[in-house]
C-alpha cells in the first residue's frame, strides 16, 4: 500500500475548529481510498494523551514538531507563521511517499527538509494567507495587531509564489479564491482543484426548528468573528426584539483569549446568551431555529455556514459568509447584506418553519452531492498522477 504524509499546521484532534475538521476529514478520506497515512503536526498546544491515542487510530506514524515562539522571528522577511514552524526543516522523517499534503502554506518549511522524499507535493489552501492576514488586521481594534497582520500579509505575498511553484497540485477550499488565483496565474490551471471543506456526508441531521432562538457559532478569538457578532448585536438584533420569544445565542471556542468585551456586550441584553468553550454544540444546534453568519470580512471558506447546514439549520448569511462555497442564495441560504435585509430574512425564517426545512433539504442535498471528499480527492489524485 502506498503512503501519504499529511503535514498539519495544528493537531487535528479534537475537531474543535474549521481547519481541524477539514484536515481530519481528509485523513479519513485518504484512508478510505486505501492509502497508509502518516502525519506530522505542529500544534499550538501540546495534545493530550487521549487526543494522540485517537489520532493514532487513523494515522500510522505520528510526529509532533513543537513551534518556536521567539519574538525575533517577527523581524524576519519570512512570515512569522513559517518561522514558528522552522522545526519542520529538521524533523526526523523516514520512508518515501506517493504524495505529501501540506495543510496550509504555514507548514512549507518541511519542503526544505533533506529527509523528505515524495513523488508529488500537494498544497491545501484553506485561505489566501495574505488576504486572510490583511482582513484579520482590518477587523482588529488593536494597533499592534493591525501592524503585525499587515506585515504578515506583505510577507506572504513574497513567499507564496515560491511555495506554489514547488507543488504539483493546489487544493483550494474556496472556489472564489481558486478563480481569483487563476486570473493572475493561468498557467496553474492544470494543477488547481476545487476541493471543498471535508464533511461527513452520512451525518446530515434534521432539526425540529422549534422555538425562536437564533444561533451563531464561531471561533471567538478571531477579530472577524467578533466584529460580525458586534455588527449583529448593534444593528440587527434591535430589529428582531419585537418577535415573541426571540433570543440570540452566541457560542464558540475562545482558544484561551480574553472575551471580556464580548461578555460585556452580551450582558447588556437580557435576550442574548453567551456560551464560551461549550462542551456540547449539538444541544445548541438542536434548540435553535435559525443560524446566522453575519461575517463582514474574511478569506477562504466560512466553515460555520457548512457546519450549520450539516447540523440541520437554515442559514441567513452575508454574501461574504458563503463566498467560495458554491452555495446559492435563496436556494440553499438566505442573504442579507444590510441590517434591515438581514433582519427581514431572519424574521422570515422564524415565522415560516416550512421554508427553513426546504432550505435545509436543498442545501444538504447539495453538500452530499458536491462535497464528497473521497470522490473529489480520488479524481484529483488521478489527474495529478497523469500529469
Amino acid at each position: 500500500m502506498e503512503r501519504i504524509l499529511v503535514v498539519a499546521n495544528d493537531f487535528p484532534y479534537p475537531m474543535n475548529n474549521p481547519v481541524s475538521l477539514d484536515t481530519w476529514g481528509r485523513i479519513q478520506a485518504l484512508k478510505r481510498l486505501g492509502f497508509v497515512v502518516d502525519m506530522v503536526a505542529t500544534p499550538w498546544t501540546t495534545p493530550s494523551a487521549e487526543d494522540i491515542r485517537m489520532a493514532r487510530q487513523e494515522v500510522d506514524q505520528l510526529l509532533i514538531v513543537d513551534r518556536q515562539r521567539d519574538w525575533k522571528a517577527a523581524l524576519s522577511w519570512q512570515p512569522y507563521q513559517l518561522q514558528s514552524r522552522a522545526g519542520l526543516r529538521t524533523a526526523d522523517l523516514s520512508g518515501e511517499y506517493a504524495a505529501v499534503v501540506l495543510e496550509a502554506e504555514k507548514v512549507a518549511p518541511i519542503l526544505r527538509n533533506p529527509r523528505l522524499r515524495a513523488r508529488k507535493y500537494i498544497l491545501r489552501l484553506h485561505n489566501d494567507e495574505a488576504r486572510f492576514a490583511r482582513e484579520i488586521g482590518r477587523s482588529s481594534k488593536n494597533l499592534l495587531e493591525k501592524l503585525f497582520h499587515a506585515t504578515e500579509a506583505a510577507r506572504f505575498m513574497i513567499v507564496t509564489p515560491f511555495i506554489h511553484s514547488r507543488c504539483h497540485a493546489l487544493w483550494f477550499v474556496s472556489d472564489f479564491e481558486m478563480k481569483e488565483h487563476l486570473k493572475k496565474h493561468p498557467a496553474d490551471e492544470r494543477k488547481s482543484f476545487f476541493v471543498p471543506a471535508a464533511i461527513e456526508t452520512t451525518a446530515m441531521r434534521r432539526q425540529s426548528l422549534r422555538g425562536q432562538k437564533v444561533l451563531f457559532v464561531g471561533t471567538l478569538s478571531l477579530p472577524s468573528n467578533l466584529r460580525a457578532v458586534e455588527w449583529y448585536i448593534f444593528n440587527v438584533h434591535p430589529l428582531l426584539c419585537t418577535v415573541p420569544e426571540y433570543r440570540f445565542v452566541v457560542a464558540g471556542s475562545t482558544r484561551g483569549a480574553s472575551t471580556r468585551a464580548l461578555r460585556e456586550m452580551t450582558q447588556r441584553h437580557p435576550n442574548i446568551t453567551l456560551y464560551e468553550d461549550p462542551a456540547d454544540l449539538e444541544g445548541l444546534y438542536r434548540d435553535a431555529a435559525v443560524f446566522v453568519n453575519p461575517v463582514l470580512r474574511g478569506a477562504g471558506i466560512k466553515r460555520k455556514t457548512i457546519d450549520a447546514i450539516q447540523s440541520g439549520l437554515p442559514v441567513v448569511s452575508t454574501l461574504i459568509g458563503i463566498e467560495g462555497s458554491r452555495l446559492e442564495p435563496e436556494k440553499h441560504v438566505l442573504i442579507g447584506d444590510s441590517a434591515q435585509s438581514f433582519a427581514n430574512r431572519v424574521r422570515r425564517l422564524l415565522n415560516d418553519k416550512n421554508l427553513g426545512q426546504e432550505l435545509v433539504t436543498s442545501a444538504q442535498d447539495f453538500l452530499t452531492r458536491e462535497y464528497d471528499q473521497k470522490r473529489i480527492i480520488a479524481q484529483s489524485l488521478s489527474q495529478i498522477a497523469a500529469v
